[in-house]
């Protein structure tokens, strides 16, 4: 436990008020212990080298951080003996009780995470691979100043970006630093921590540029000119006027060597895209596509389409209850669930919408944005791309429904997170937040809630403890036990896991993006020895239909190939309509 400040209480004493200093604590776990154990771990630090390597000779695609002109700025030269890795921290707060019970908020904890930012799918897609750092009470943090909260955090990264860590692997010696690139959060967390204003309706509460709520409302792409930038951040600090600069104090972390608030900067896909500007674009269209007669669509019909409609291995959205469009202006369901009615509504609903229409137009817009936002590697064609579509968007938008929200002005600058960054998806909170479920089983198994601060600290130390005794990193593939006949030299699998990627007999997966667009439903998963074999039947593309968001495509061939040849893409959603097979991709390829 470490004391980082001080609160008051207040007592009753014979019948008079007494006052009485209490220490603010909170647990922390060095974070150069725990990445030199993560590291050590058999396979995993030779893992990640061989990543950087095989991306730094891919110019065209981006699929990972180093290859984003944040990190390339950074100039990172790594030897034999000593290697430099990027890295994220995370903070965010979670209710471990009952959120709405008579406790709600007691134990409401701020934690924080890290993670390396260099790492290979297979390894990235285990939340085992976010490291636990620090867990506060959420009150006492509000009564404590953030430089005092993060004062042993903002240490160790200038400790692991100027010495680093000493690693042993396979027994050689290495040196390994870390810088850190990213602090990913949600926006109001974020921008309390970071020092700026937390009330989005104010003006100037942009962490990336200066804008007025008024400007904002019409914003339809990045205003370069009113960025934030070293120069103009620290005149803003020194006014010492929150109301015109939208800073309320320096940022804390900006004293971390290499790390600067305007320089490495941070928007969530999560919060920003999927819980923002899709729930508010789906609503609204929604509301016009069943009021609207000329569409001849009711509530009740497009509910009916939406629930029979099979969505694969993406969740089904919910009903939309008519009351939910009436009353208030966003759609009450989960990330991933939106995600599935965004990618899935355009052949869904597009057969009985007429073509060209322009509130359509503003669904597939909104789908398009997607493609890129939410995909796992971009080319470079994309940035430029998405900032025409965001433009277009906004325009539309604001035709249709009147003016922007401050999660639609956050949407401009995504197209420079994009160059500066790489993928969004790969940094999204969204894997972060699925790592606060261990946190609360924790806190949940335990029957005694006092002083869970030190309880939750202790079984993170002992699963970390038993994912170093399992080794469970180090597995190419992970297949669940469903083997459904083997001979002496070949195993046949229902479904496998290979590099975080799941792959299901009767699926469709993407065949070919090289060439031409193809794709194959796999008929048999075999393995001989340490290879993985698919028989699939495979079909290729005719066209793409803009107005369904679908390729239409033809059988074309059956073959068996090698899971090494197949790009790692999730499974793409087949779905046959007036004699044509449809393929949906889950985004852009």
């Amino acid at each position: 436990m470490k004391v980082v400040g001080s609160k008051m209480i207040s007592e009753l004493e014979n019948d008079s008020e007494k006052a009485e200093f209490e220490p603010i604590e909170c647990v922390w776990i060095p974070l150069r212990k725990s990445l030199k154990i993560f590291l050590e771990i058999p396979g995993i630090f030779q893992e990640i080298i061989n990543y950087i390597t095989k991306l730094s000779i891919v110019d065209n695609i981006i699929s990972n951080l180093t290859q984003g002109s944040l990190w390339k700025s950074m100039k990172i030269v790594n030897t034999i003996g000593q290697v430099t890795l990027p890295l994220y921290v995370f903070y965010d707060e979670l209710e471990t009780g009952n959120a709405l019970g008579s406790h709600a908020s007691t134990n409401k904890f701020g934690a924080t995470y890290a993670e390396i930012g260099a790492l290979p799918p297979k390894i990235a897609a285990r939340l085992d691979s976010i490291l636990f750092c620090s867990l506060i009470n959420a009150k006492d943090k509000s009564e404590a100043e953030n430089n005092e909260v993060f004062d042993d955090l903002i240490k160790e990264l200038n400790f692991l970006a100027t010495h680093g860590i000493q690693i042993n692997v396979q027994g050689r010696n290495y040196n390994v630093k870390f810088r850190l690139v990213l602090i990913v959060g949600d926006n109001l967390g974020l921008n309390q921590i970071l020092g700026f204003v937390d009330c989005f309706n104010s003006d100037y509460f942009c962490r990336i540029c200066k804008v007025t709520a008024e400007e904002c409302h019409k914003l339809v792409s990045e205003d370069v000119s009113k960025l934030r930038n070293l120069e103009n951040y620290e005149t803003d600090v020194k006014e010492k006027n929150s109301l015109m600069t939208g800073i309320k104090e320096p940022c804390c972390f900006n004293g971390v060597n290499y790390y600067h608030v305007t320089k490495n900067v941070f928007l969530d896909v999560l919060h920003d895209y999927l819980e923002g500007v899709c729930t508010y674009t789906l609503h609204a269209l929604i509301k016009t596509f069943t009021k609207d007669k000329k569409y001849n669509i009711s509530l009740h019909v497009l509910n009916l389409l939406i629930q029979d409609f099979d969505y694969g291995d993406s969740p089904k959205p919910p009903k939309i209850a008519f009351a939910r469009l009436q009353q208030h202006n966003t759609l009450k369901m989960s990330a991933a669930e939106i995600l599935s009615l965004v990618r899935y509504l355009p052949i869904i609903l597009g057969p009985v919408v007429p073509r060209y229409d322009e509130h359509w137009k503003l669904l597939l817009l909104l789908r398009r944005i997607g493609d890129i936002l939410t995909n796992h590697r971009i080319i470079k064609a994309d940035i430029g791309r998405l900032s025409e579509l965001i433009t277009e968007f906004n325009t539309l938008y604001i035709r249709f429904y009147g003016d922007l929200k401050p999660k639609f002005h956050h949407l401009v600058h995504y197209p420079r997170l994009l160059e500066l960054n790489g993928p969004c998806f790969k940094y999204s909170t969204m894997r972060f937040e699925s790592r606060h479920r261990r946190a609360k089983q924790s806190a949940g198994s335990s029957s005694c809630t006092k002083n869970l601060l030190y309880t939750i600290a202790i079984k993170e130390t002992l699963k970390t403890c038993q994912t170093i005794h399992n080794a469970m990193f180090p597995s190419p593939a992970i297949h669940v036990p469903n083997i459904i006949s083997e001979d002496k030299a070949e195993k046949y699998y229902e479904s496998v896991e290979i590099e975080g990627t799941m792959f299901k007999i009767g699926k469709f997966v993407v065949a070919d993006i090289q060439n031409e667009v193809s794709f194959g439903e796999i008929l048999q998963i075999i393995r001989v020895q340490d290879v993985y074999y698919f028989s699939m039947n495979i079909y290729e593309e005719c066209s793409f239909d803009s107005h369904l968001h679908a390729y239409i495509v033809v059988y074309s061939k059956s073959i068996k190939m090698s899971s090494k040849d197949l790009p790692y893409i999730s499974s793409v959603l087949s779905v046959k309509h007036e004699e044509l097979h449809y393929i949906v991709a889950p985004y852009g390829l």
